[in-house]
């Protein structure tokens, strides 16, 4: 049984390690700045566990909001849930899961409104 919990914990970490690398390149083509702040929920945090991102408690410092929260106006917003990304106007980007297959889409308005661009290694994942 305690092999069975060991081998969950390490694919859960790797898992979390590779999801967070690729956040780390996707956040790095869009901000193009040496540290990036980010604004989530502690849930989130282990996503954000590198050099390149700083957490913060207040929502008016953060270069984006990572996550489902409302509470921030005027706020770029990069999310987890699909049916949140497509009603908030605020969201630029999803990672969500379909039929088993990741799958990884960007707003094309909602990007030139907050970052006056859209990277070129991300232009095949926008609408």
């Amino acid at each position: 049984m305690k092999v069975l919990i060991m081998i969950f914990l390490f694919v859960s970490s790797l898992f979390s390690s590779q999801l967070g690398n690729l956040f780390t390149e996707i956040f790095t083509q869009i901000f193009n700045k040496n540290f990036i702040r980010v604004y989530t929920v502690p849930k989130y945090y282990k996503y954000f566990m590198n050099k390149k991102f700083i957490l913060t408690r207040n929502c008016r410092r953060a270069d984006f909001v990572f996550g489902t929260l409302l509470k921030c106006r005027n706020k770029p917003i990069f999310t987890l849930d699909y049916k949140f990304y497509e009603k908030n106007r605020d969201a630029f980007g999803v990672f969500y899961y379909r039929k088993g297959r990741p799958q990884l889409k960007f707003k094309r308005d909602v990007l030139m409104r907050f970052f006056h661009k859209v990277p070129d290694k991300l232009e095949k994942f926008t609408e």
